[in-house]
């Protein structure tokens, strides 16, 4: 099936109508370091079910590639209203780490791989709501996002750690460095880091408040499924805080807009104050 074959197996949550309203920190409304905005005070909670497409531990992407179809398709009744919770989906068409140009270093041609393999357009285009001339671009957060009609709040952190360790072999610890000379593999970070920012405040559904945002300066990944999800904050605000907001605007009658909460305040390598892993003081660029 469509959902086994790209893994969105056990990604749909469920919030009764009877839940108590979310507490929303004042953090959430404004940050004169970054961005910082939610839906306004006094949205009355849902009125009906709500249901948020989650990612299934590494199966993030079959979330992002199917959340348009659920209801085209039936999978989920007309008038439910829908919110696709991406973790970690939002991958970027960028250079390979100096010669490292292998496909197991390489995101985009490890798409392009699977998709060959696939030999399915119909489950990789989300039953054919993708019209992308480059089907595998249609499973690439950097090409998909864009497009998704269905609210959605992304989560994404700037200095991603699964993206950076595939693509430079190499990790920072709480007591290991990058190899020297570690400049290289800093700014290697630096420029992802600036380009993930730069892109994901442009997102059109971003721009106009139907879906959310959430991405910090951490070095790390998926961090929903850890504890991290209720404690670490981005700007006075926890993963856990910020769906909720989405949830809220989502069965908002009023047209709320979404939570956006971008860390801009540092823009170092796991610089935001709330970030909680910790890592060698002594690592680090010296030029």
């Amino acid at each position: 099936s469509t959902a086994s074959t790209f893994g969105i197996a056990a990604a749909m949550l469920g919030w009764a109508t009877s839940a108590p309203k979310p507490h929303r920190p004042a953090s959430l409304r404004a940050h004169p370091q970054g961005h910082a905005a939610a839906p306004r005070r006094g949205a009355r909670p849902c009125r009906r079910r709500l249901f948020a497409l989650r990612r299934a531990l590494r199966r993030r992407t079959g979330a992002m590639v199917h959340l348009d179809a659920l209801q085209p398709q039936g999978l989920v009744p007309a008038g439910v209203k829908l919110l696709g919770f991406l973790d970690s989906p939002y991958w970027l068409d960028t250079p390979a780490f100096q010669d490292l140009t292998q496909v197991e270093h390489r995101f985009p041609e490890q798409t392009k791989q699977v998709v060959l393999n696939m030999q399915n357009e119909a489950i990789v285009s989300g039953a054919g709501l993708c019209e992308l001339d480059d089907v595998w671009k249609c499973t690439f957060g950097e090409y998909r996002l864009p497009m998704l009609k269905t609210p959605f709040m992304l989560f994404a952190s700037q200095y991603d750690w699964f993206r950076l360790i595939i693509a430079q072999v190499a990790n920072v610890t709480p007591s290991d460095c990058f190899p020297e000379p570690q400049c290289s593999y800093y700014d290697y970070a630096d420029s992802g880091a600036n380009a993930t920012r730069q892109k994901l405040l442009v997102l059109p559904q971003v721009i106009s408040g139907t879906s959310g945002v959430y991405s910090s300066t951490c070095y790390d990944h998926a961090m929903s499924i850890w504890k991290e999800f209720n404690l670490q904050r981005v700007l006075g605000v926890t993963m856990a805080e910020a769906l909720s907001a989405a949830l809220e605007a989502t069965g908002s009658p009023n047209g709320s807009r979404m939570p956006i909460v971008v860390d801009a305040s540092c823009g170092q390598f796991n610089c935001g104050s709330g970030c909680m892993k910790k890592l060698d003081s002594t690592c680090g660029c010296s030029a």
